[in-house]
């Protein structure tokens, strides 16, 4: 289930979809980081390392789960792959995530439950359903401590420490040289919060267990580490599809490529990067995701 039809970049390959293919990180026997400790959770994929276009994406949050103690703060960075992303999470997150979570795979990829969908439009979306520009209550930063957020005006802003007990927490459009920070608050109900983004849904979702602050975590380095490994899991298995943009031809060029071994992700490129074809020839893409194919296109573009 996804917000928007702009959701829709991994195209019909989704049908098969889950909830993605990145491990959470587990408890471990490290002895617990004295003081305040800042974890680190990384926001689709842009791998430098990786023998692909600089444009290969995941829908994906990397660890999409961890457990910190209260006084701890997440930053949740962007890998600038081009698409758009947010992190929301409170109350009205977890109406919509847990009973998702209880959907079958083909439920999830279906039309939702009444419920289910009346939960959904309570958390406001990234981009409108048609022709229009971003609603402001989910491109701004959200701070709702209660009730619901407005429909169309921006939300509340207010820096203070997620406790767990607030209807919307969101970062709003995230920027990739800012990431989101989320101090968690003193005072945090020891539970399982979930967060999404308000663009492709509960797809791309993931978890934040908070622990009394006597039970051992794991060190900001493991969960760093169980995210790092997760993503490179994820994004390898795009190589193949990747390979596929070198053998493009003028009767079968590309427009962005997927992986059925990873659904949640792509490349964005297209294939072959250079077409010869004589005057009067002509070339046949096989478009994959919404993209469109822009001749002399301006520099900005």
């Amino acid at each position: 289930m996804r917000r928007t039809s702009a959701a829709l970049a991994v195209g019909a390959l989704l049908l098969a979809a889950g909830c993605g293919s990145s491990s959470g990180t587990k408890a471990k026997a490290s002895p617990t980081p004295a003081g305040p400790q800042t974890y680190e959770v990384q926001v689709d994929a842009n791998r430098a390392d990786l023998s692909l276009p600089a444009t290969e994406f995941a829908l994906a949050y990397y660890p999409k789960a961890l457990t910190v103690h209260p006084g701890d703060t997440v930053s949740f960075g962007l890998n600038n792959s081009g698409e758009p992303h947010t992190v929301a999470l409170g109350a009205l997150v977890d109406a919509v995530a847990v009973p998702y979570s209880k959907l079958t795979p083909a439920q999830q990829q279906g039309d939702p439950p009444a419920a289910l969908q009346a939960a959904l439009a309570k958390v406001p979306e990234l981009l409108p359903q048609g022709p229009g520009d971003a609603i402001q209550a989910g491109a701004q930063p959200c701070f709702q401590a209660t009730g619901l957020p407005p429909t169309k005006d921006a939300c509340p802003v207010h820096t203070g420490d997620f406790t767990g007990t607030e209807s919307l927490v969101t970062s709003g459009w995230l920027d990739p040289n800012a990431p989101f920070t989320l101090k968690i608050g003193e005072s945090a109900k020891p539970g399982t919060y979930n967060f999404f983004c308000q663009l492709h849904g509960p797809d791309m979702g993931g978890k934040l267990t908070v622990a009394a602050q006597d039970t051992t975590v794991p060190t900001p380095a493991e969960v760093k580490s169980a995210g790092d490994t997760a993503l490179k899991a994820d994004t390898d298995k795009l190589a193949p599809a990747a390979a596929m943009l070198a053998s493009g031809t003028a009767k079968k060029a590309f427009a962005g490529v997927f992986s059925q071994a990873f659904q949640l992700g792509g490349v964005a490129a297209f294939g072959p990067s250079a077409i010869h074809v004589p005057v009067g020839g002509k070339v046949t893409w096989q478009v994959f995701g919404p993209h469109v194919i822009y001749f002399n296109a301006p520099a900005d573009a």
